[in-house]
């Protein structure tokens, strides 16, 4: 098979170079028109859907409440996927859309497909669509900020205990690690240090 490809590209020369240069003209046309964005869209278009289920098991927010919202979101134009997950008094469904839908009709066709649910789940429970947020979103839920020692040094975990030290710099070199004045380790909760 490979004999064969190779045969043809050294009979048909010219042909080969003709359809490669159109590949790479083709191309560079593309690269060129391509938009750029410092932060992509990586991911379809996607609607969450979150309902608090107070008082209902797990099995029973499946049954009332996930399960009809599905039913009514499958049918629903350009999705792709319906992704739900649900626990004891929460419900959280993904609705996926196609790759050209514009967020804000999948916002609107996801808010007419909610609407007909009013006469079907139990009564005072609501889904509620999330502000829309692009991948980017994820980033922010996790932040890491330096929290200053009760004598105005900065707290170092010791290995996987929940001991700090505090380290001071001397008042006249600052930034010289091995004149540091090390404080008595103590727990984190002396510190009033937050962890989670």
């Amino acid at each position: 098979m490979l004999n064969a490809i190779i045969r043809f590209s050294l009979h048909y020369r010219m042909l080969i170079l003709v359809i490669s240069v159109a590949t790479l003209l083709y191309g560079s046309y593309l690269a060129t028109t391509l938009p750029i964005d410092v932060f992509p869209d990586l991911d379809r278009p996607r609607v969450i859907i979150l309902t608090e289920c107070p008082g209902l098991a797990t099995e029973e927010v499946e049954t009332l409440v996930t399960q009809p919202i599905e039913i009514a979101l499958l049918g629903a134009n350009g999705v792709q996927a319906v992704r739900s997950q649900s626990t004891a008094g929460l419900n959280v469904i993904y609705v996926e859309f196609d790759w050209d839908t514009e967020i804000r009709y999948a916002r609107q066709t996801v808010q007419e497909r909610l609407a007909t649910l009013d006469n079907v789940l139990p009564e005072g429970i609501v889904p509620q669509m999330t502000p829309p947020a692009s991948i980017m979103g994820q980033i922010v839920v996790a932040g890491i900020y330096r929290q200053e020692g009760p004598n105005g040094g900065e707290l170092y975990p010791v290995d996987k205990s929940d001991w700090l030290v505090e380290v001071i710099p001397p008042a006249d070199n600052e930034g010289d690690f091995e004149q540091s004045k090390f404080l008595v380790w103590q727990p984190i909760d002396r510190h009033h240090v937050e962890t989670w």
